[in-house]
């Protein structure tokens, strides 16, 4: 019984260890392949690669070229070799004078060493080779070797001549930009980087030269720009939207004024990943301060010249072009169906001014205007029509005749005083009320009103005669 139980501890024990030893491979296995891949990524279209012991100081695996445009294989070193002295060959490569300081930081065995224990795992650096134009990136990976706890490092070099190439203009141009803007930012959207290369101005001193993304823009934006602007602008660099917004587009930009003037800001993609998204791009401030005050000047003044002739310049309602402008919009609209046109002239006008003067005439017109405006509602239509004539197009739903009569009742009731003269004028009113607009043209409308006007005249003025259609 003793025994069994022995046994059966055992085999508790004994299949405990089998996990243990299994876990311990599958993670084993796991991180292996992990590395695995993480190397054959570091080594993808690489120039050449070597490892290197470097607490024996030796180079246990010699250079695998797939490409030699360095020069090394031509120097025919005999391998395995000391670490130190390859790293001596490799120099003797470069381009003597190499205005990098770092270049030549954590090379040697004792610099790695020290890189090592100061935390260092991934160590680039760039070069020029000698008297070509030709860059190269070396990247050193150091580790630890299991079975001895050696410091071992994969070197790797690889080809940036074209890269290269493109930081070069990529510098030339962020030169030729400091000259007419105001802010550079560049910022990496996917990792929330951002560098400042400019900001002058009160929010210069303000923006630190790096950070997240999303702070730069938030500081500069808020030292720049007044609040309400600010809210209203937000939503241009948010930054959770920003890469869906760019996905079809290279540029977008916004005019925003800030607190000291007009500026243009825009936001341009000079990196994209693999699916076509975004992932660097430049932030760009330029004023445009003169021609946007030119660009608002001239839109009031095209504002205001369109008023102009849209409108009569004595009593500033709409006048007869106005007036058509406007209707032509509004009878094509599906959802109008019923309407009426009230058409209204001063009785007697010509005695108004042959008596009184013309000034006076011209008060008494204003006061008409401002008649109208009090009883027709703002939805509907009214104008000068000419002369001493008024034309209104109710089309809100109001009662046409109902109208009228106020508008008549209420001249009748006025009194103008000019110059210590009270001034006395009625109106006669013509109204024609349309039960389907769709069915009849606007002109024809117009001269039913206008035939119920000349009743009303001929009817002993100050009267209203209506016609329903």
């Amino acid at each position: 019984m003793g025994f069994a139980m022995v046994h059966n501890d055992g085999t508790k024990k004994n299949k405990k260890s089998l996990v243990k030893r299994l876990v311990r491979k599958y993670y084993k296995e796991e991180l292996k392949e992990q590395i695995n891949k993480y190397r054959n990524a570091i080594l993808a279209d690489c120039e050449y690669f070597y490892v290197a012991d470097i607490t024996a100081d030796v180079v246990i695996k010699s250079p695998d070229f797939k490409d030699d445009k360095t020069g090394m294989k031509d120097l025919n070193l005999q391998f395995p070799m000391g670490f130190n002295t390859y790293i001596q060959a490799w120099k003797s490569t470069l381009q003597p004078i190499y205005k990098e300081t770092h270049a030549f930081r954590a090379q040697t065995r004792e610099e790695l060493l020290g890189a090592f224990t100061a935390g260092e795992r991934n160590i680039q650096m760039d070069y020029k080779l000698k008297d070509k134009d030709i860059y190269f990136r070396k990247t050193t990976l150091l580790y630890e070797r299991g079975r001895d706890g050696h410091l071992m490092a994969t070197v790797v070099i690889h080809d940036i001549t074209n890269e290269r190439a493109d930081e070069e203009s990529h510098r030339l141009l962020l030169e030729a930009l400091q000259n007419v803007c105001s802010s550079i930012f560049e910022g990496n959207l996917v990792d929330n980087f951002a560098q400042k290369f400019k900001s002058s101005g009160s929010t210069g001193n303000h923006v630190p030269n790096a950070g997240r993304w999303d702070d730069l823009i938030e500081i500069w934006a808020g030292k720049t720009l007044t609040e309400d602007v600010y809210n209203k602008n937000k939503d241009f660099w948010d930054r959770t939207s920003l890469r869906a917004r760019l996905r079809t587009t290279n540029i977008l930009t916004r005019d925003i004024q800030t607190i000291t003037g007009w500026i243009q800001v825009s936001i341009i993609v000079t990196t994209r990943d693999s699916m076509g998204q975004a992932v660097k791009v430049l932030w760009l401030t330029r004023s445009i301060d003169e021609q946007k005050k030119a660009e608002i000047l001239a839109t009031e003044r095209l504002k205001e010249a369109t008023k102009n002739a849209d409108h009569d310049e004595l009593t500033g309602l709409y006048n007869r072009h106005g007036f058509n402008k406007r209707l032509g919009r509004i009878v094509t609209d599906p959802r109008r169906h019923i309407c009426s046109v009230i058409m209204m002239d001063i009785d007697d006008f010509k005695s108004v001014n042959d008596t009184y003067g013309h000034d006076a005439g011209d008060e008494v017109m204003k006061r008409i205007a401002r008649t109208l405006k009090n009883i027709i509602r703002k939805d509907d239509l009214y104008c000068r029509w000419g002369g001493e004539e008024f034309n209104a197009f109710i089309y809100s739903g109001g009662d046409a005749e109902v109208i009228a009569e106020r508008i008549r009742k209420a001249v009748e009731d006025m009194a103008v005083v000019y110059e210590g003269k009270v001034i006395r004028v009625t109106l006669s009113i013509g109204v024609c009320m349309v039960s389907d607009m769709k069915k009849i043209t606007m002109n024809e409308i117009i001269n039913t009103a206008d035939r119920c006007l000349y009743i009303s005249k001929r009817s002993g003025k100050n009267t209203v005669t209506v016609e329903r259609i």
